[in-house]
């Protein structure tokens, strides 16, 4: 990705044990928004945490533009994200979901 990002809130929750980061990534305009997964990979090595620990909460990429809008938890403990966090959240970051229409799509077919 030959995205810049620029974080624009980076809030600590003491109760939740975690970090609530807003991220503006600027995309060439040739550039497809990137996938959770890829998302979640750039945000780890730029915060030095485990994938594990990241929960992408929304992102909002406006038609015509190139500016996509990032939220997402950094918890402390990967331990925590199923704890705390909401069962279709955690499916729709592992991509559990697209898997699932896959599978569904294969067997309608046979």
């Amino acid at each position: 990705m030959s995205s810049a990002s620029k974080i624009i809130t980076d809030t600590r929750n003491p109760l939740l044990k975690r970090r609530e980061v807003s991220v503006l990534l600027t995309l060439s305009y040739h550039e497809p928004t990137p996938s959770r997964l890829q998302l979640k990979q750039r945000f780890a090595e730029a915060l030095g945490v485990k994938p594990e620990q990241i929960v992408i909460k929304n992102i909002r990429h406006r038609y015509g533009s190139n500016e996509v809008y990032v939220q997402l938890h950094v918890y402390d403990y990967p331990e925590l994200v199923p704890l705390i966090e909401r069962e279709y959240r955690l499916n729709r970051d592992m991509g559990k979901k697209k898997q699932q229409k896959q599978e569904q799509a294969t067997t309608q077919k046979q």
